[in-house]
């Protein structure tokens, strides 16, 4: 949320930034080299740079959950000034009670995520590359017509991830990308099946919708 080198405006929010763009080739780089990938996820207001848009804590979820939905295996937070400690007095910083449900929630799903392959992220129209790597983007960007499991149109500021275990288990990780407001998605299935959800409280896989074509979801702010 600092100046990262293009012309945005605010209530594009990320939808234009070449933030997609750079995940999509680590994440293939990655792959091609058998290394895990390691992102760092803005903390804070960085106040020393100019800013397109205002930041909240909630740009911080979804970056942090953005690089879980390209198969990051370790996520941290860089942050300085006042964010989850008060330099002053050792206490908590403005942060401190939002990162730290954060850490528990990413903690409990950590044991599925680890074991899961990203094979491919697909994101709504709304993710437009129109800067100098359009062109590379066009040519490494999925869409739904490549989904596995999808099928249709995913709804405005919906990401989606589709992983799977060692054991063909098939996973779909869903990401509101919108940082300021809540977002209700409905997902076409190309086939039935049995849905099950991570919790994100136990790490307990249950079955929520048994033989469903359809999957529907309410999703706050960046989660």
């Amino acid at each position: 949320f600092g100046n990262i080198g293009q012309e945005l405006a605010a209530e594009d929010q990320l939808d234009r930034a070449n933030f997609w763009y750079y995940f999509e080739v680590a994440r293939r780089a990655a792959k091609r080299i058998g290394a895990p990938l390691w992102f760092y996820y803005q903390g804070h207001q960085l106040f020393y740079k100019p800013s397109f848009d205002t930041y909240t804590f909630t740009a911080s979820r979804m970056m942090a959950n953005a690089a879980l939905l390209y198969g990051a295996k370790q996520i941290s937070a860089y942050v300085e000034f006042d964010g989850f400690v008060d330099p002053a007095t050792g206490g908590e910083g403005v942060h401190f009670k939002e990162q730290k449900k954060l850490n528990e929630e990413t903690a409990m799903l950590g044991n599925t995520l680890m074991a899961l392959e990203c094979h491919r992220v697909i994101h709504d129209e709304s993710v437009v590359n129109d800067s100098k790597y359009q062109k590379e983007w066009e040519e490494i960007c999925c869409f739904m017509a490549d989904s596995e499991l999808l099928e249709g149109e995913l709804p405005r500021r919906i990401s989606v991830s589709e992983l799977s275990d060692p054991y063909g288990h098939r996973y779909l990780l869903v990401l509101n990308r919108d940082y300021r407001e809540e977002n209700h998605f409905c997902l076409k299935l190309k086939e039935a099946a049995n849905i099950y959800k991570t919790s994100e409280e136990t790490g307990q896989e249950s079955l929520v919708y048994p033989a469903v074509r359809k999957l529907r979801g309410h999703l706050t702010a960046g989660s």
